[in-house]
């Protein structure tokens, strides 16, 4: 089983992401790291973002039938595609407002695998594709988060 928690720069991806995969005891892959440890010079080109991908998309493979949760933004629908082939997939969309994305990143400065910035969030914002997935608003409880999602989980089977 695949989740894939997806979303923004500052949506709350990796919290929640973490959360899940603890309370699962499933394996948890995160882009930035992967970025961190497989890239050296970071260019965040096209080129780049889909070696990521490419990487992840191995990893998962590997982990699917234990359990996996994979946390990245996901921006394109032909990414969400992707992952499909690894194995059985759903899909979390983390949202929260604006205003408290910034704040969050504000907050977090360089204390994260991310690099991301309230910068990068907009210009990721202005090409970032909607598509599926139940949406967990990130804002509420953390418990209140992995809730939804293991309800989301039961409802197709998973658990």
């Amino acid at each position: 089983m695949i989740l894939v928690i997806f979303g923004l720069p500052g949506a709350g991806k990796t919290t929640l992401a973490k959360a899940v995969a603890e309370r699962l005891d499933w394996k948890h892959i995160n882009t930035d790291i992967i970025r961190n440890e497989f890239i050296k010079e970071k260019t965040y080109s096209e080129e780049e973002k889909q070696k990521v991908y490419d990487l992840l998309f191995e990893q998962a493979g590997k982990w699917a039938e234990k359990g996996v949760v994979l946390d990245g933004t996901f921006y394109m629908k032909e990414l969400r595609e992707k992952i499909r082939d690894k194995g059985d997939v759903v899909f979390i969309k983390c949202t929260a407002p604006e205003e408290i994305v910034r704040k969050r990143m504000e907050d977090r400065g360089l204390s994260t695998e991310s690099d991301a910035d309230f910068v990068v969030y907009l210009k990721i914002k202005e090409v970032f594709e909607e598509g599926e997935g139940e949406e967990v608003d990130t804002t509420l409880p953390l418990e209140e988060q992995i809730k939804k999602i293991l309800g989301i989980l039961k409802n197709v089977g998973t658990l």
